[in-house]
């Protein structure tokens, strides 16, 4: 795909001139259940989801601090940004990056969630 795939492919997607803006159309809509529903997301045990949560939530954050014109050149831009498919990364990736002096990679960033215990059956 090319530069301008991700302009392309978003044809049929909603005008963006209030997104992030609630009672706006559906992409206002969309950026208020986003910042309802992100927050519990940020904070999940699984980091891989609160990388995205968190991710997500900057780049609304950048879309609803954008005005007027710059509002279509953003939703253009971002459009772009995820045009392309990401290619696999190989299975040993990973261990051939050498882990930097003084990092500690045992250490808990965050308390452990407690584990939900299942009812039990009689």
């Amino acid at each position: 795909a090319g530069k301008g795939a991700g302009i392309e492919a978003a044809s049929g997607l909603p005008e963006p001139k209030a997104a992030g803006v609630p009672g706006t159309g559906v992409v206002g809509e969309l950026g208020t259940m986003l910042d309802a529903r992100l927050p519990d997301f940020a904070v999940s045990r699984h980091i891989e989801v609160q990388e995205r949560a968190v991710m997500t939530q900057n780049l609304l954050n950048i879309v609803k601090s954008a005005a007027g014109s710059a509002v279509m050149k953003l939703y253009a831009q971002m459009q772009a940004l995820f045009a392309d498919e990401l290619n696999p990364v190989a299975p040993k990736a990973q261990g051939k990056v050498p882990v930097p002096e003084g990092l500690d990679l045992e250490t808990r960033i965050h308390e452990e969630e407690p584990e939900e215990e299942e009812p039990e059956e009689e």
